[in-house]
């Protein structure tokens, strides 16, 4: 079987990262304690920590670390989710509820301390982030969660129409919630970074290096790629949106959702002032919502909804250029 070495597709990310380092493709087999199949934020972030208790890690990744979704994001670290107070409640009962509230927190504080634990040079900005509506059911959604987070201790408020208008220079929102613990990250940077921190670890990374079987004999299994195999105790499938049917019904379980971003050259500094002046990433509360931070070179970074049909082009961006200019008219 042959495979092809991974080609990076061009992107902004790409272009404002470090030079990106490819790892070897796996030709042998081997063994090892834990394998971890997926390098993106959830299986790099779970070596990471694995280490301080395995010692022999290794991860596959049918690319590289960063070539997926991990490398393509919005870069936005929040520590919010989408439904209600009560929907979430009805989800997670009890003491669930409790336990993901926390989680949710934590996970913003995972990402910052990461980056320092590691000096993960991936343009780190943290000031905080906004999260902002429009309408009645955006208002009530955003005064809800404001308050409970302000209950909970976490330095978050709810900001008013004249409020929000200055922080994030459009006056499009109705309400926002501002959450001092969020920010933002380069996101393939930040992936890399991670990377390079498991190699200093001691963990074995091979890209390119697609698992095509899994095997399991007694306690442990086998993992089988094009031109080799991992023997382990311990498997990790940390795939996500990449899910195939290597382990079955869990592809199944995944939905797959389109997004897409663009951005601006660099603007003038005059422009910058006038539109999230202290670098906030905002997401919008909203059945399809954009989401934008403006970044250390000045470019608005702009997301919505992206094609189904995974082309990129004019037709495909323009949608995303129009929703940009609607809300900030000064960068037309």
């Amino acid at each position: 079987m042959t495979v092809q070495k991974t080609e990076w597709p061009d992107s902004l990310w790409r272009s404002t990262a470090e030079p990106l380092r490819d790892f070897p493709e796996l030709q042998e087999d081997i063994e090892t304690d834990l394998l971890i199949i997926g390098a993106g934020y959830t299986g790099l972030s779970t070596a990471l920590h694995a280490a301080d208790a395995i010692e022999q890690i290794v991860i596959l990744d049918q690319a590289q670390p960063g070539w997926g979704c991990s490398g393509r994001n919005g870069g936005q670290v929040h520590g919010q989710w989408k439904p209600d107070l009560a929907a979430l409640q009805r989800l997670y009962p009890g003491s669930q509820f409790d336990a993901f509230i926390k989680t949710l927190g934590d996970a913003v504080e995972l990402v910052f301390d990461l980056v320092d634990q590691h000096q993960i040079d991936c343009q780190a900005q943290r000031a905080g982030s906004i999260i902002a509506g429009k309408g009645g059911k955006a208002v009530r959604y955003l005064t809800e969660w404001s308050k409970f987070w302000a209950e909970t201790g976490a330095d978050v408020r709810l900001l008013d129409k004249h409020a929000s208008t200055d922080l994030i220079g459009t006056s499009h929102y109705d309400r926002s919630m501002f959450d001092r613990r969020g920010g933002s990250v380069q996101p393939l940077a930040y992936c890399q970074g991670l990377a390079r921190a498991c190699h200093e670890r001691g963990v074995t990374i091979h890209g390119d290096s697609r698992a095509v079987r899994i095997s399991q004999n007694g306690n442990s299994w086998r993992v089988f790629t094009a031109h080799g195999s991992v023997k382990c105790e311990r498997l990790v499938l940390a795939t996500n949106g990449y899910t195939d049917e290597l382990w079955p019904g869990l592809a199944q379980t995944i939905v797959p959702v389109a997004s897409m971003l663009t951005a601006t050259a660099p603007l003038p500094d005059a422009v910058v002032s006038t539109l999230l002046p202290q670098r906030q990433p905002v997401a919008e509360y909203a059945g399809v919502p954009a989401y934008y931070r403006v970044d250390e070179t000045n470019r608005l970074v702009f997301g919505w909804r992206g094609t189904v049909s995974g082309e990129i082009g004019s037709l495909n961006t323009a949608h995303l250029r129009s929703r940009a200019v609607r809300l900030f008219p000064q960068i037309a």
